[in-house]
């Protein structure tokens, strides 16, 4: 009934071996990490594109050219992953993420992410069955970040309560645009995911005791591919009130992004580490 997108990864060795054997100009090495984490080290030749401004242009305006291979990379992979995500939805076929990100490129043990990285949405078959599936989404977002959120203070916490309750309304509207659809009842239980198809429990589960950077790594790669998911919906919705829907749900999650950007710049400062 759905497939899952698959992302390849490539190992450290591999990434080496492109250095040295491939010129520059025939492949992409693109670190989505912030700034400030660029400026500290990264990988010879590599080119850094925020995954927050890589979402904000969905894909698209890259200086990237889609018939060359991409390789991106991050702290761990969580980043990295959904911004391959993102690319290979505006049209990039040959994309892929080094294994285990900088971390593993520098020898350094990095915190990790549910299940090695950030799980991929599976593809419903209708657009009501991706309602019904974003409902659950929502559902789950809303547990992980309250969940995370009990583990840090500061502003990291206060953004994280505030996106909680702000997949409340997202719920609201999505229920009400099912409805529209012509969608049947919804189960009871809808079940409820982390983006990308995770199981919510298994999410839950991680979150304890990780420090901020990781969970706030976490709700920004959340949040992009959110924004991305609902901008693709809104661009290719024929019904003029559905786009509409769309493009309030996809402004959301923009500023989400934004904000939790900033949240993880200043936890990289050291000024909102949590507890």
């Amino acid at each position: 009934m759905s497939r899952t997108r698959e992302i390849r990864r490539v190992s450290p060795q591999r990434v080496r071996e492109l250095l040295h054997d491939r010129p520059a100009s025939e492949w992409h090495l693109v670190d989505v990490r912030q700034p400030a984490e660029f400026a500290e080290g990264h990988l010879p030749g590599a080119v850094n594109l925020p995954l927050h401004v890589l979402a904000g242009r969905e894909g698209m305006g890259l200086d990237l050219r889609r018939d060359r291979p991409v390789v991106l990379y991050c702290r761990t992979l969580v980043r990295a992953r959904a911004a391959a995500d993102i690319l290979a939805r505006a049209g990039y076929t040959d994309v892929s993420v080094l294994d285990g990100g900088y971390g593993a490129w520098t020898g350094t043990v990095a915190d990790g992410s549910p299940e090695e990285g950030l799980f991929w949405f599976s593809e419903a078959r209708t657009r009501e069955e991706l309602v019904a599936a974003a409902i659950g989404m929502e559902r789950g977002a809303r547990a992980f970040y309250l969940a995370a959120a009990e583990q840090v203070d500061g502003e990291a916490r206060a953004a994280l309560t505030e996106f909680a309750h702000d997949e409340d309304r997202h719920v609201a509207t999505l229920v009400e645009l099912h409805r529209r659809l012509g969608g049947g009842p919804l189960p009871d239980a809808v079940p409820e995911r982390v983006e990308g198809g995770v199981d919510l429990a298994t999410a839950l589960a991680w979150v304890h005791g990780r420090p901020a950077r990781a969970l706030v790594e976490v709700a920004l790669a959340m949040e992009a591919m959110a924004y991305d998911r609902y901008a693709w919906l809104e661009r290719t919705a024929r019904d003029a009130d559905v786009r509409e829907v769309f493009h309030t749900l996809a402004e959301g999650e923009r500023r989400h992004v934004a904000r939790i950007h900033e949240v993880l710049d200043r936890v990289l400062g050291g000024t909102d580490r949590g507890p």
